[in-house]
């Protein structure tokens, strides 16, 4: 399978995703144009339904989402 078509996952700075308890979990968001999406925590990271995600393989959903799991603001979730 070529690199292209592989799934793409965002890795989170400064948080263990590998056998953590939210893998599995996923979140559903409301994008900036009212368009519905879906991030899903894997063992390797997060992954998100946005096209742009698809492309980059990173998108302003996961980089929001991954500073709420660990900004001091929140719970830390490095388990």
């Amino acid at each position: 399978m070529s690199s292209k078509y592989k799934p793409r996952y965002f890795k989170v700075p400064d948080m263990k995703t590998q056998d953590h308890f939210l893998v599995g979990f996923e979140w559903d968001i409301t994008g900036s144009t009212g368009n519905s999406y879906t991030i899903e925590l894997h063992d390797q990271g997060l992954e998100c339904s946005c096209p742009g995600f698809g492309w980059q393989g990173k998108c302003k959903h996961v980089k929001a989402l991954a500073h709420r799991l660990t900004t001091d603001n929140y719970p830390r979730y490095q388990v």
